[in-house]
């Protein structure tokens, strides 16, 4: 969840609150989908799908949110892009 949005930030807050809800969420995910899964008699027995996937989608749209809400201030504007 870190990697792809964490890098546009400035400030350490954003990076140290995703990075809560990450593991947060993989704790959770891993208790409570777990049960779910097996009744449906699917097997994850590493964890993949909790430690990997749930948290790459959330950082998928965590990155989408970040990109549409930071502006030009960030970054500058490239004067050889923008005409």
């Amino acid at each position: 969840m870190i990697g792809a949005s964490c890098d546009m930030y400035t400030n350490p807050f954003p990076s140290i609150l995703i990075g809560c809800i990450s593991g947060t969420m993989t704790c959770l995910c891993l208790h409570y989908f777990h049960k779910l899964f097996e009744k449906c008699k699917l097997f994850d027995t590493r964890g993949i799908l909790y430690i990997h996937g749930f948290p790459g989608i959330i950082g998928g749209i965590i990155s989408a949110i970040s990109i549409n809400t930071l502006n030009s201030d960030y970054y500058g504007i490239d004067k050889k892009i923008i005409k």
